[in-house]
């Protein structure tokens, strides 16, 4: 590896149920980003009964926001700004001595014990292990491409631009190991392809790249043939887009949660400031809310386009109220700017869960009309 960013880590997947089997994944760098902070996005496709998030306190005493399914992790942010997230990669060859499976704790592992993206690193080393997999690790200032499975082993430094990844190793040294076919490697390729050009085009609107250029491009709907790949697809469930602060990452860092299929339910700003979930986030209510909505609705619905209206305005009030919070914490009031972000979380959160519980209503009403026109 170069002085320019590349470095050589033995490490490993830890793709199970919890963690991402097909997923669409990018980092924008600060240098490119309208907000000059580094953002990183996970689109998850895997299919799970329990949609969840909860906040958590290690045993080391940081703070880390857990998003996943069943209380696994398959993203992590904490107190420090480090986030983690995961993909699946080539299934590789197979190891002469395969290592034990790994759980679902990984990427929960990096948020709870890393205060930094380059230590983070090291909690996924030497767990070499098929399928292969693909990490972003990040924090304010570095962010981190990782691929790693059986015998390989590969991680560069994202020094500036955008980074997307699908479900195929980018990195050298997979040459002899890859066991992925033509079709699924320009599928993968396709997907990665056309999720860039989603986001540029965002960023010449935006005047650079932006968390509603992600939100737009998260919900892009993949059809058939490859020049249709896009990250949403049927089986979708969760997109976060995390947005690190570098001043006050322990308060003003911020997850933007779409717990459930992402077309399908709100981005949700989360503040590491917030104390804690509520019951329906924690217990899986609300996103089995927004499962039954895109169930009941159906791929075609319009009824989707008033959920982007919505977060136009919560993204409006939060931003407000975000900077209102720093001038709080400059001048030491930490409680009161933790206060701050508490309400208004809490205010979002009702709003959201009023329109979600509205438009599940109208879908099942038109479903009843249409069953009853259909007698």
């Amino acid at each position: 590896m170069t002085s320019q960013g590349k470095i050589a880590i033995l490490c490993a997947a830890a793709l199970t149920s919890t963690a991402a089997f097909a997923c669409t994944s990018w980092v924008l760098h600060p240098s490119v980003t309208k907000s000059h902070r580094m953002i990183v996005q996970k689109c998850r496709d895997s299919a799970s009964k329990v949609l969840d998030a909860d906040m958590r306190t290690s045993e080391s005493g940081i703070r880390w926001m857990r998003i996943g399914a069943g209380g696994g992790a398959a993203f992590s942010m904490n107190a420090c700004g480090v986030v983690a997230t995961s993909n699946n990669g080539d299934p590789l060859t197979k190891p002469e001595h395969p290592r034990p499976k790994i759980g679902g704790w990984v990427l929960g592992r990096v948020g709870a014990n890393s205060s930094t993206a380059r230590e983070g690193l090291k909690f996924i080393e030497e767990l070499q292990r098929n399928p292969a997999g693909i990490f972003f690790v990040a924090d304010p200032k570095q962010a981190f491409l990782m691929e790693s499975g059986a015998d390989y082993a590969e991680c560069q430094e994202i020094t500036g631009g955008i980074c997307v990844v699908a479900n195929e190793m980018h990195l050298p040294g997979i040459d002899g190991r890859a066991r992925s076919k033509l079709e699924r490697i320009i599928r993968q390729r396709a997907r990665e392809a056309n999720t860039r050009a989603a986001l540029r085009e965002a960023a010449k609107r935006d005047g650079g790249y932006t968390r509603e250029g992600c939100f737009a491009t998260s919900r892009l709907p993949m059809g058939e043939g490859v020049k249709k790949q896009f990250p949403f697809r049927v089986q979708s469930q969760t997109a976060v887009c995390f947005e690190l602060d570098g001043e006050f990452p322990d308060t003003l860092s911020t997850a933007y949660i779409a717990l459930g299929p992402q077309r399908y339910t709100v981005y949700i700003p989360s503040p590491m400031a917030l104390e804690q979930f509520p019951e329906k986030i924690r217990n899986g209510e609300w996103a089995a809310m927004a499962l039954k909505f895109r169930k009941t609705a159906g791929e075609k619905t319009k009824l989707v386009d008033r959920i982007p209206e919505l977060e136009k305005q919560l993204l409006a009030e939060y931003d407000k109220v975000r900077e209102e919070a720093r001038t709080l914490l400059k001048s030491g009031k930490r409680d009161a700017a933790v206060k701050l972000l508490n309400d208004c979380y809490a205010r979002q959160y009702a709003r959201a869960e009023e329109l979600l519980t509205t438009l599940l209503a109208e879908a099942e009403a038109a479903q009843a009309r249409k069953t009853a026109a259909a007698k």
